[in-house]
């Protein structure tokens, strides 16, 4: 008797865990809502992505709840000259949570190269919980000006929509954002990929 009751305990447990796992991922899905703006595509490259798609372990996070531990160096990003543009701006965000792990305004190259942004950078270190992949967009985006205000809180949840409609505005005037392009790399809590 007593063992059917922990039995239920635990399978309930693991239900409760599920569904506020499935809650969390509903909640960051909605923070990350695209804005259509129209504008033309940026292609972006990266070395720090393999083949397959996967972010090389070396831009994990070197945090010990991050197994293995990666060396926290910002990713490889290069992408092409925009005609107009005055500044580049790159955002790295976990698509599956909306949080937000490297951020670099006020660029004027093209590339940059793997470690070289470390200060504003913290590598992906997706929970444990079930083996879940997690998908990190680094997204480029041209400006013709810099933008009147960005809110944006570094290793933490952010509204990826308002971040770019911060972006979008200068001098009070939206329309701002010239181009943007994106890729995706996919990170897993014990990726090993080299």
């Amino acid at each position: 008797m007593k063992g059917q009751w922990r039995n239920r305990l635990i399978s309930a447990g693991v239900v409760l865990i599920c569904l506020l796992a499935g809650f969390f991922v509903f909640l960051g899905s909605r923070d990350m809502e695209d804005v259509e703006l129209g504008v033309p595509e940026i292609e972006v490259r990266s070395t720090s992505i393999t083949q397959e798609g996967k972010l090389l372990l070396t831009c994990g996070s070197d945090k010990s709840k991050n197994d293995p531990a990666g060396d926290n160096q910002s990713p490889q990003v290069s992408w092409n000259q925009v005609m107009g543009a005055k500044s580049y701006v790159v955002v790295m965000v976990d698509e599956d949570a909306s949080w937000i792990h490297w951020y670099v305004d006020d660029l004027t190259v093209t590339e940059l190269p793997q470690g070289a942004y470390n200060k504003e950078y913290e590598g992906p270190y997706p929970p444990a919980l079930l083996g879940s992949r997690h998908n990190y967009r680094i997204e480029v985006f041209a400006l013709r000006q810099p933008p009147d205000i960005v809110t944006v809180k570094l290793d933490k949840r952010n509204s990826y929509p308002e971040i770019i409609n911060d972006l979008d505005t200068a001098k009070g005037e939206r329309r701002n954002i010239l181009a943007r392009g994106y890729i995706v790399g996919s990170y897993q809590h014990g990726d090993k990929t080299e």
